[in-house]
Order: C-alpha cells, then sequence, then structure tokens
C-alpha cells in the first residue's frame, strides 16, 4: 500500500500541475483510499482552458492502463519541472473530466 499512496500522490500532483497551468490558482482536492482503490478529484475555477486540451486530458486519463510500463512511468510524473500528463493514463484506470462556467473538475481512479 505504501507504493500506491506514493503513486497515487504523483498523479496528483500531476493533476495540480495541470490546473495550474489553466489559470487555475483555487482548486479543491479530495481523495479517497481503501483497500482496493484510491479515487482523485480535483475541482476549480480555470479561466485559461480550451475545449482542445479538456478533450486531450479526458483522452488521456481514459487511456488503457499499462501495467507492464507502471514501474518506471511512476517515477517521472509529478517529481520535476516538466509535464508528465500524457503518462497519467498508463497509471490510472479510468477518468472524467467536467468543464461547465469555468468550473474544472477531473476525477481520476486507480484499482490496487
Amino acid at each position: 500500500m505504501k507504493d500506491e499512496k506514493s503513486k497515487l500522490l504523483k498523479i496528483m500532483n500531476e493533476l495540480v500541475r495541470f490546473f495550474l497551468k489553466a489559470g487555475n490558482h483555487h482548486i479543491n482536492i479530495q481523495m479517497d483510499l481503501d483497500e482496493h482503490e484510491g479515487v482523485i478529484v480535483l475541482e476549480g475555477c480555470c479561466t485559461r482552458i480550451s475545449n482542445k486540451q479538456i478533450q486531450e486530458l479526458d483522452s488521456i486519463i481514459n487511456s488503457p492502463r499499462k501495467d507492464e510500463a507502471e514501474e518506471y512511468y511512476w517515477n517521472l510524473i509529478g517529481s520535476n519541472d516538466f509535464s508528465e500528463l500524457h503518462l497519467l493514463g498508463a497509471l490510472v484506470n479510468d477518468g472524467e473530466v467536467g468543464y461547465e462556467r469555468n468550473n474544472l473538475r477531473i476525477k481520476v481512479r486507480r484499482k490496487f
């Protein structure tokens, strides 16, 4: 479970970086853990985000999880000054992206 918590923290860091780049400085974060999965939800007002960015993020977080490459990928995300958002799909099982009235909501789920 220790590695799973570390992976979830890195996923959350990468999503926070995405929010900050999208012009958001007020982010609500919720993380729920149990013995089978972790769920991260970020929500806040974003004023500098395009429909294309939202569609790309949705596509990334809903791409198939890559268990075989996970050990390599999870060390890369959330730990440097460069965005590794494109690697999130390899680490999460599924996600949701919603954007309405400048409110962005991202939810990702990782099963253990």
